[in-house]
C-alpha cells in the first residue's frame, strides 16, 4: 500500500468514526427537545471545561500562561483543521455576508474573552478572582438577550443567576484573595491598582464572551465544525501573532508536559467548545451560561475529595446556593 493510499484509507476511516459519531447526536438530538439537549451538552461539556482549567492552573505554577495559550490555540487550531478536512467542514462556507460577519465577530470575542483573558491576567490577578468576574456571564447574557432581542426574563432565571453568583463568591471565598499577593513586595496601594484596573480589563472580556454567547442566535444553523473551524482559525493566526512577540522556548517545556497540555488543555478545551457552542446553538444563552457555573462546584468537590481540604461552612453554603441557582434557573 503506497503512503497516498494508506492517507485516503486513514481518512476514509476517520470520517466513518466521526459520522457514527454526529449521527448518534442527531438521533439524540431528535428525541430530546432543543432545551433539554442544549443543557444536556453543556453539563457535560462543563466536566471538560473543568479539567482543562484545573490542569492550568496547576501549569500556570511551572509555565507561562501565554506558553500554554499559545500552545492550546496552534492544538486547537491543527486539530479543527483535520477534523474540517476529514469531515468536509473545510469545504461548507457561510454564503449569507450578515451571517458571516456575525461569524468572525463572535469568534474573535469567544477567543479573545475565554481564552486570552484568562491566561494572560491570570499573570496579574488571582484566578480565583477571574472566575468571580466570570460568574457574570449569565446575567449578562441575560440582560443582552432581552435588549437586542427582546427575550422574555423570567424571574426565577434572575433570581437562579444572583444566587448562583452568590454561591461563586462563597465557594471560592473571595474574601481571602489578598492572601496570593501578600509577599509580592508591592505595596498595598500599587497592588490594589493593579487588581482594580486588570480586572477591568477582565470584565471587559467577560462582557465580550457574554456578547459572543448571545449573537449565536445568529448562527443557529451554521454547522457546528464550520463555526469551530473558524474560532479555532483566528486562535490559531492569534497564538501565531503572540509567538512573534513573546516567542516560546519550546525545550524549556518538559516532554510529559507537553503531553499533558495538548490532552487536558489542548484536546479538552477542543471537546468543551464543540459542546458549549451547540448548546449555545439550541437553547437559552444564559440558562447555558449558569450551567457552565457548575464547573466551580466540581472544583469545591475535588479539593475535599482528593486534596483533603477540609470544607467551611462558607464554601458549604456558597456550593448549595450556586447548585440551587443553577437548578432554580433551568427547571
Amino acid at each position: 500500500m503506497n503512503p497516498k493510499t494508506k492517507m485516503n484509507y486513514v481518512l476514509e476511516k476517520n470520517y466513518e468514526f466521526l459520522y457514527w459519531i454526529s449521527t448518534a447526536f442527531q438521533n439524540l438530538e431528535r428525541k430530546m427537545s432543543n432545551n433539554a439537549m442544549s443543557l444536556t451538552y453543556c453539563a457535560c461539556a462543563t466536566i471538560f471545561g473543568y479539567i482543562n482549567s484545573l490542569h492550568a492552573k496547576f501549569m500556570v505554577k511551572k509555565y507561562s500562561p501565554f506558553q500554554i495559550s499559545q500552545i492550546v490555540l496552534a492544538f486547537n487550531a491543527v486539530l479543527s483543521s483535520y477534523v474540517g478536512l476529514v469531515d468536509g467542514s473545510i469545504r461548507f462556507s457561510v454564503k449569507n455576508p450578515r451571517k458571516f460577519r456575525f461569524l468572525i465577530c463572535r469568534n474573535f470575542l469567544s477567543v479573545v474573552g475565554q481564552l486570552v483573558c484568562f491566561y494572560y491576567l491570570s499573570q496579574y490577578i488571582p484566578l480565583s478572582l477571574i472566575n468571580v468576574i466570570y460568574g457574570f456571564t449569565p446575567i449578562i447574557c441575560f440582560v443582552l438577550e432581552c435588549l437586542i432581542y427582546s427575550a422574555k426574563i423570567h424571574l426565577k432565571e434572575i433570581v437562579g443567576s444572583v444566587f448562583s453568583f452568590i454561591g461563586i463568591i462563597l465557594v471560592i471565598d473571595i474574601f481571602e484573595l489578598g492572601v496570593e499577593n501578600e509577599h509580592s513586595g508591592k505595596t498595598n496601594e500599587s497592588v490594589g491598582f493593579e487588581r482594580v484596573k486588570y480586572s477591568f480589563f477582565c470584565l471587559l472580556g467577560c462582557c465580550g464572551f457574554g456578547f459572543a454567547n448571545v449573537i449565536m442566535k445568529e448562527l443557529a444553523d451554521v454547522k457546528l465544525m464550520v463555526i469551530h473551524f473558524n474560532w479555532s482559525c483566528l486562535g490559531g493566526i492569534l497564538a501565531a501573532i503572540t509567538m512573534i512577540i513573546s516567542p516560546i522556548n519550546f525545550v524549556a517545556i518538559e516532554l510529559w508536559d507537553w503531553i499533558a497540555i495538548l490532552i487536558f488543555n489542548g484536546l479538552f478545551n477542543f471537546i468543551f467548545m464543540l459542546g458549549f457552542t451547540r448548546a449555545m446553538q439550541l437553547g437559552k444563552k444564559g440558562r447555558v451560561a449558569v450551567v457552565n457555573n457548575l464547573q466551580l462546584f466540581y472544583s469545591f468537590l475535588v479539593e475535599i475529595i482528593f486534596f483533603d481540604e477540609p470544607p467551611t461552612w462558607v464554601r458549604l453554603l456558597g456550593s448549595v446556593l450556586l447548585v440551587g441557582g443553577v437548578m432554580g434557573t433551568v427547571l
